[in-house]
């Protein structure tokens, strides 16, 4: 009850999945790599993984009016400030690709950043 929205509602366009070579965003089928194959096949060796999404590199999430910026760090001068951009990235804008556990017991979900 609490939460204060900081992400802009949008409604996203998803590709078909039943084309391998289909670029973006999209849910199911097979990860469209940009790099060499990553699926982790398991998680710890015991629990079998699935391909859940992937969002296209330098997807950007708006933020709504007044939201605090993303926080940036330069690693090398361990600064943190934020961020002027009306919008947040994940990953620093890579390509990211979502596995997910098949396992019930086991709701893990495992995150393949890649970029160019």
């Amino acid at each position: 009850m609490n939460y204060i929205e900081k992400v802009k509602f949008k409604k996203w366009q998803l590709n078909a999945v039943d084309d391998p070579l289909t670029d973006g965003n999209k849910i199911g089928g097979q990860p469209n790599w940009i790099l060499d194959d990553e699926f982790p096949r398991t998680y710890n060796s015991t629990v079998p993984m699935f391909f859940l999404l992937q969002i296209e590199a330098d997807f950007k999430f708006e933020t709504v009016p007044d939201a605090p910026g993303q926080m940036k760090m330069n690693i090398l001068h361990g600064i943190k400030k934020l961020s002027a951009d009306p919008y947040y990235e994940l990953f620093i804008g890579n390509q990211l690709y979502f596995f997910g556990a098949m396992s019930r017991e086991e709701p893990l979900v495992y995150v393949v950043p890649q970029s160019q």
